[in-house]
């Protein structure tokens, strides 16, 4: 018996991870003029996030057959906890869907009808209501050129110069 707590163990330890961390990637597309995004959040971060804002320890993300609309769940917390601005003008995400790994949990969403780009801003707090040392990171492509910005606690919104 001790040799299969042991190895519960080290099985839950393979798993942790020093850091809180989100990485936003997005790609504007020219010739469709949308910006297309794919969040990445730890797994069992964003698993213990929903067990505490549900109340429901026996919740799990990965699982369908629950009293609970995972797609639901994770497009209501994109859109509050993330805010883009294309040319200071706020613009509406448009949820695609998730699927996740072992580690990561990947949000899959776009931005249409953007014609042009001089600014991007954009507001990330995911999971800082969690973690103190949480960093949201973003890298916005366009053709050849990528920028990158990190939010956290203390600069929860960023902006990157395009021209």
């Amino acid at each position: 018996m001790s040799a299969f707590l042991l190895s519960v163990v080290i099985y839950s330890m393979s798993y942790a991870h020093p850091i809180h961390l989100s990485i936003t990637n997005a790609e504007w597309d020219r010739e469709r003029n949308a910006i297309e995004c794919v969040t990445k959040i730890f797994l069992d971060d964003l698993n213990s996030h929903f067990v505490n804002t549900l109340n429901d320890p026996y919740f799990d993300i990965t699982l369908t057959n629950q009293k609970y609309n995972v797609d639901s769940l994770l497009a209501n917390y994109l859109s509050q906890f993330v805010s883009i601005y294309i040319n200071g003008e706020h613009i509406k995400m448009e949820y695609i869907g998730f699927e996740h790994n072992l580690e990561t949990m990947n949000l899959y969403y776009q931005l249409l009808n953007v014609k042009q780009i001089i600014t991007m801003e954009m507001k990330n707090t995911i999971l800082l209501d969690s973690f103190t040392d949480q960093s949201n990171m973003l890298h916005f492509t366009i053709g050849n050129d990528t920028k990158a910005i990190r939010m956290n606690a203390d600069k929860p919104q960023g902006k990157i110069e395009l021209q």
